[in-house]
């Protein structure tokens, strides 16, 4: 799933946003991009990730496909 992430403006938000999804899920997949503020995530825990980046001021919103 692909997200927008206003919040997401660096590269220690990149890697906020990645180590946040990766301790929800270890085998979760993020690609990041912090100029776009984008993320897409590969998580068979999706809800439980968007949830945890919400609790860490991270708020994803979907992008639609």
């Amino acid at each position: 799933m692909k997200y927008h992430i206003e919040t997401m403006v660096c590269g220690g938000c990149v890697r906020s946003v990645t180590n946040i999804a990766q301790n929800v899920d270890p085998m979760a997949k993020v690609e990041a991009d912090a100029i776009e503020r984008t993320v897409e995530i590969s998580s068979a825990q999706i809800d439980e990730i968007t949830k945890a980046l919400a609790l860490a001021g991270f708020e994803a919103t979907q992008i639609a496909a």
